[in-house]
């Protein structure tokens, strides 16, 4: 391939689709003087290509230009997305949909479930399923973003959080976190070591969570539960209330693979329903 056939990595306006197959084809060169390494611009797509899984040392998120990166990727999954996902709406959504409109089932309390395949094999958890869902929070999306981001109230909205812990200030909108989990159907704890980050939009806020667990060497040897990618959009509708979508993408190896979907369909729901629940006390606090 000339210079010319070559997408820049810096070029917003090349297509992710080209992007991704280039990567996943050949490893980049790695001695190549550019702003971020390969590695850190493939960790921030919106799918994780397998090679760059395997190479991440932990630090990569340290680059807050690779930070950013995962913002517009988590914007894009959260608004789009169909360059990278094949989304189906469960069921229950295509026949509420059916029956009225997007806008009146939200209204109504409705939480939207979307079921979402890799449309790229050679990428981190291609063959897992991803998880989209609509809802509307009782609370801004400002007050709705520092729930997200403190870790002393997660077990707020994660009843199978055991405590998450800080275990490094990136900068004042991004951390890295440990946090214990006890699944159902595992017999001991699980831990996720993630990269959160958080920025202000110009109707709300957005959040976003990636896997990154070489960040924290303590933890290499407990049985893990990636998120390999969470994003929440949370746009504001109200004084007290936002529009929040939300993608969750997670390889939890103690999870059979045919429960997946119906796993994750109950736990993105159940999140609203804690949410919801919680919202008085947590505007209290």
């Amino acid at each position: 391939d000339g210079p010319a056939k070559r997408h820049s990595r810096h070029d917003a306006d090349a297509s992710p689709r080209v992007i991704l197959a280039a990567r996943v084809k050949k490893k980049p060169r790695r001695q190549q003087a550019v702003e971020e390494e390969p590695t850190q611009i493939d960790l921030a797509l919106p799918l994780i290509p397998t090679q760059a899984w395997e190479d991440m040392t932990g630090d990569e998120f340290e680059n807050p230009h690779a930070v950013q990166q995962l913002a517009r990727s988590g914007l894009d999954m959260a608004t789009r997305g169909d360059e990278w996902i094949d989304w189906r709406p469960t069921k229950d959504t295509e026949r509420i949909l059916k029956a009225g409109t997007t806008q009146a089932a939200l209204d109504d309390g409705t939480v939207l479930v979307y079921i979402g395949r890799s449309k790229y094999e050679a990428c981190r958890g291609a063959d897992l399923p991803l998880i989209k869902t609509q809802s509307i929070l009782p609370l801004s999306s400002q007050d709705m973003a520092d729930l997200l981001m403190d870790s002393d109230r997660v077990q707020i909205y994660n009843k199978m959080s055991l405590g998450r812990t800080d275990l490094k200030q990136l900068d004042d909108r991004t951390k890295i976190v440990r946090n214990l989990t006890q699944p159902p159907m595992t017999k001991s704890p699980m831990v996720s070591v993630t990269l959160m980050h958080t920025q202000e939009l110009s109707d709300g806020y957005l959040c976003v969570s990636r896997a990154c667990p070489q960040a924290d060497p303590e933890s290499q040897d407990l049985p893990r539960n990636d998120i390999l990618l969470g994003v929440n959009l949370l746009q504001d509708v109200g004084p007290d209330a936002c529009l929040m979508t939300a993608v969750t993408h997670v390889y939890s190896p103690s999870l059979p693979k045919m429960l997946a979907s119906k796993l994750g369909v109950t736990s993105a729901v159940n999140f609203v329903k804690d949410i919801r629940g919680a919202c008085e006390p947590v505007a209290a606090q």
